[in-house]
């Protein structure tokens, strides 16, 4: 009987389905009509615990908009009060309370539940390209039709496992990475393109950062987007003048894993410099609390290094450069950071840039110059007040705002191109710093020069 009970959940969960569609298209009209008559549209942002949510929100709370975070779930390294809302947290009553008693023991009632409370409560939608509370089901689809229907818009932000396809990766040892961090993604891959595909081409904005593999489409072009409130992350106004000779100087490597960030690389750098005599603290920072890891570069670090073999930089670069430390990161590859430095904002960075082959001489570098290390980190700090602050992203999402729900017409794409003059970029004066395309130039190692 086993193949009946089976049959039958599924010809009742497509009943279900079919039945809140009807009602959705019954209620549609009335709803376009209430969210038109709007002062400003209600922003919602999920479904997956991604800190940057909780940033983002802030921010936009703080410049006026009605802001909120529902979520899936909690990630261990968040606390439960990151964010607004989860799943579990909203109540039915009525209707809405008979169906989960009755359906009990269909998942897809709750999810359709949730899904019926979103449409009708919020207007724009930051979204993974794993889409909402319905994106597991298989006619996924489904979503994008009752957003539209209901007058919804969808701002697509891919967080990394919902985008990578790594048949597409043109670097082949991020691809041989993410295998050996996340192999069960390779056997995705159909049904992630499937998603990409479909929101490249339905979204109404599609924000990459700099997750430009595979994809012909992005609609602004920001390297990375990360929003951290500067309030919490204290500059050094200290820099220590530490050599690792009378000294011991503090390195810190903050990796979610290992493989991506290229950890056995960085550890075996810092071990041949150890054996050569230099002093060094290696702080690991894994699976520990933001809190943790805020106060261990604000207070104990002297250089970070972020990861090794993705060309781009994380969160942890931003939060790095906020507390006023030199950073090392990859930007090595031509394919992904060209475009960026030509029409984007990249050469302003004071990252580092180092791969696995060099990363021993680079922090040999930092660690023998302690006037460079204070330099790159008084511009850090300068770059993410400009790039990464909760004022670069009232800016950005305003204008993202104006086009997808007011309409306007603007040119978003060229946004941070630094040669037009009313670019972001030259809104505020251009960071100066001593790198060439993220490398270190001869000439950045002598005093007299960079002081």
């Amino acid at each position: 009987m086993k193949w009946f009970s089976g049959y039958f959940d599924k010809y009742m969960q497509k009943i279900l389905v079919r039945r809140f569609v009807i009602y959705w298209r019954r209620i549609s009209k009335r709803i376009r009509a209430e969210k038109k008559a709007l002062a400003s549209p209600r922003l919602l942002w999920g479904p997956v615990a991604i800190i940057n949510n909780k940033y983002w929100s802030e921010a936009l709370k703080k410049d006026g908009w009605n802001s909120t975070t529902l979520m899936g779930s909690v990630a261990q390294i968040n606390d439960r009060s990151d964010f607004d809302l989860y799943f579990s947290d909203l109540e039915f009553k009525g209707f809405g309370k008979l169906l989960l008693r009755l359906f009990r023991r269909y998942t897809i009632v709750r999810d359709l539940l949730i899904f019926d409370y979103s449409v009708k409560h919020f207007d724009i939608f930051h979204l993974p390209c794993s889409g909402f509370c319905l994106g597991y089901f298989k006619n996924w689809e489904l979503e994008y039709h009752i957003f539209s229907l209901m007058g919804c818009k969808i701002i697509i932000m891919p967080f990394g496992g919902d985008f990578f396809r790594f048949s597409t990766l043109l670097d082949k040892c991020w691809t041989h990475a993410m295998l050996s961090n996340y192999p069960d993604l390779a056997k995705k891959e159909n049904e992630i393109s499937k998603q990409v595909n479909f929101w490249v081409e339905k979204a109404d904005f599609f924000f990459s950062g700099s997750q430009l593999d595979g994809i012909g489409r992005w609609d602004t072009l920001v390297f990375n987007a990360s929003t951290i409130n500067l309030e919490t992350w204290s500059p050094r106004h200290h820099h220590s003048s530490r050599s690792g000779i009378d000294e011991a100087i503090r390195i810190v490597h903050t990796p979610n894993h290992r493989a991506v960030k290229g950890t056995e690389y960085i550890i075996r750098a810092i071990e041949q410099l150890q054996k050569e005599g230099f002093k060094i603290d290696f702080i690991l920072i894994e699976k520990r609390k933001n809190t943790e890891v805020n106060r261990i570069l604000c207070e104990e670090a002297d250089i970070l290094v972020e990861q090794l073999v993705y060309s781009g930089y994380g969160l942890s670069a931003v939060e790095g450069m906020a507390a006023g430390i030199p950073v090392i990161c990859n930007l090595e590859d031509e394919n992904r950071t060209r475009v960026f430095r030509r029409y984007s904002y990249l050469n302003e960075c004071p990252v580092v840039s180092s791969n696995v082959e060099n990363i021993k001489d680079n922090l040999k570098t930092l660690i023998l110059n302690p006037a460079l290390r204070r330099v790159l980190g008084k511009a850090g700090r300068a770059f993410v007040e400009k790039y990464n602050s909760e004022k670069q992203a009232q800016f950005l999402f305003k204008r993202i705002y104006q086009k997808v729900w007011y309409g306007e017409k603007d040119d978003l794409v060229n946004l941070f191109h630094p040669l037009y003059k009313n670019s972001y970029n030259n809104l505020y004066p251009i960071i100066q710093h001593p790198l060439i395309e993220n490398r270190i130039p001869p000439e950045a190692l002598d005093i007299r020069k960079i002081q």
